[in-house]
């Protein structure tokens, strides 16, 4: 949905009107409370239109100026969301943490929509106002060798290769697709440098690189995003934050850290399998 339209996707979409209302408009809490949870004080979860900026005039709450809105969104900020399914996710931003993205991303290639492309979502601080952003289930990245155990413990092996296990205390799941088991796309862990440090992670699965190359294809299509992400002299995806005149001219795809330097375990996605996945020369 985008300014108050609907853009076809080769892939499925919930929106936020849709079960299970995954709607980052409301300010209230979406799930029960659960014992010891840090619930987030009732209130606004996004900011409705765009702010101006520089020069350029602001997209007023419910506009439909697709024009403005393009001039806009310059960014599409990739995350993983340390949550391993998007139902936990929604229920960590909306009720935990006062915060807000796009799209979320499940295992199985559902993408959830929880607002219109319009509205400002917080989820990546200074590129809030000119960016959409994804977060993508996946329990994430670590450092090489450091905590193999958490890994360990979301995966399991059988014949072909590993699978993502969630355990009894993480109750539903929220997964559309019956009795689906998520698989890596990529049998062994994939590596990458995130701010001089080298991370493991499970790779995506082949329904969410699907999903998120419709994704990134209907942004180039609607909103004009370039599909490029921020590369070295070398070729390489960066794995370093931008400078401030490099992220001010910056415009395609980005990762989280290219925004802020993070902790070891903070939220980055490793962008070169995306750029794979989108069979685009960046």
């Amino acid at each position: 949905m985008v300014c108050g339209e609907r853009v076809g996707i080769d892939a499925p979409v919930v929106l936020w009107t849709e079960a299970p209302f995954y709607d980052a408009y409301s300010k209230t809490h979406h799930f029960r409370t659960r014992a010891g949870r840090i619930v987030a004080e009732a209130g606004p979860r996004l900011v409705e239109g765009r702010a101006a900026r520089g020069a350029l005039a602001a997209l007023a709450p419910g506009s439909d100026e697709l024009a403005l809105l393009r001039a806009h969104v310059t960014q599409f900020v990739i995350h993983y969301d340390v949550c391993a399914a998007s139902r936990r996710c929604f229920e960590v931003l909306q009720d935990m943490r006062g915060l807000s993205a796009h799209f979320l991303l499940d295992v199985d290639g559902t993408i959830y929509q929880t607002c219109d492309l319009r509205e400002t979502c917080w989820h990546a601080t200074k590129a809030n106002s000119r960016s959409v952003g994804v977060e993508i289930a996946n329990i994430g990245a670590y450092p090489v060798g450091a905590q193999a155990k958490t890994l360990d413990a979301w995966y399991e092996r059988d014949a072909q290769g590993p699978y993502a296990v969630y355990p009894p205390w993480f109750g539903e799941t929220g997964i559309r697709t019956p009795d689906f088991t998520a698989r890596p796309r990529h049998p062994e862990r994939i590596r990458g440098l995130v701010h001089g440090a080298e991370f493991e992670q499970h790779d995506f699965t082949p329904e969410q690189y699907a999903s998120l190359a419709a994704l990134g294809t209907v942004l180039h299509e609607t909103l004009e995003v370039p599909l490029k992400v921020p590369r070295d002299a070398a070729g390489r995806v960066r794995g370093d934050a931008l400078s401030e005149p490099e992220f001010e001219a910056w415009s395609g795809l980005i990762g989280h850290q290219h925004i802020t330097r993070l902790d070891l375990q903070g939220s980055t996605a490793l962008l070169e399998p995306f750029a794979a996945a989108i069979h685009i020369s960046f």
